[in-house]
This record gives structure tokens, sequence and C-alpha cells, in this order.
């Protein structure tokens, strides 16, 4: 079975493993082009969370810790992207997007996250609560 050429397709990949001996930025960059050529519409830059034998995180962790690695397939091998990876502020999503880092922010873990959004800059119309379903 084929995919329907009118839905997007997209792939998430580690775009670093964070170890001397696991996948690299570069190995990604070289992965990318490989994915273009079959299709695939946007790169999700996640990274593998390798840990050292005491538990310890190879990544560091901060604020958009992945976007570095999504601009960098974005602007080196012209692949849309998506950034993940602790983004948090909507001042930072904006910035992130408008500054061509990534042209997709993939949020997770928190579910009201677009409408706290909303209400930090201000927006108040329709905003609240989703409609309740009706069966």
């Amino acid at each position: 079975m084929s995919w329907p050429y009118h839905l997007p397709a997209l792939v998430r990949i580690s775009s670093v493993d964070g170890v001397d001996i696991g996948w690299r930025i570069q190995d990604s960059l070289a992965f990318a082009i490989e994915l273009e050529k079959i299709g695939i519409d946007r790169i999700d830059c996640s990274s593998g969370d390798m840990k050292l034998l005491r538990g310890r995180s190879m990544v560091w962790r901060a604020s958009g810790f992945n976007v570095a690695n999504a601009a960098r397939i974005l602007c080196e091998e012209e692949s849309p992207s998506i950034a993940v990876g602790l983004i948090r502020e909507p001042e930072y999503v904006e910035s992130t997007l408008r500054d061509g880092k990534a042209t997709m922010i993939a949020l997770g873990r928190e579910g009201r996250w677009p409408v706290q959004a909303a209400l930090s800059t201000g927006l108040r119309s329709r905003v609240g609560r989703p409609p309740r379903p009706v069966w």
C-alpha cells in the first residue's frame, strides 16, 4: 500500500543520540536528504535519551534543546523541520518560527498550552473550555 499523495507524511527522528558512538547530527542531515527523496514532508527532530551508566542524560536539556538540530536540517538540507523539546513559552515558539529555525513546533505533555498561550498574548474571545461533546 502506498501513502496517498494528498496527505502529509511526517517522520520523527532522533536527530542526535548524545553519545560519542551514537547517531550524530551529520547522520541526520544525510538521512534528511534520503527522506526528502521518498516524499517525506516534515522531519520531527527529537533526540535519543541515551544515558551514562549512572543514569545521567547525555543530551543537554534546556528550553528548546532540539531547536538547533531542527534549524540545521531546515537550513543546511532545506528539509522542512519540526522542533520539539521543552518548548513552553509562546514568545519562544513565535521567535523560532519567525527566525526560520523550524517550519512547525510540536507540543506535548501540556494539553492546555494553546489556551494558556492565547491568554498570555491578551486574546480573550473564544478562549476557555472546549465545547462539551454531544452524543
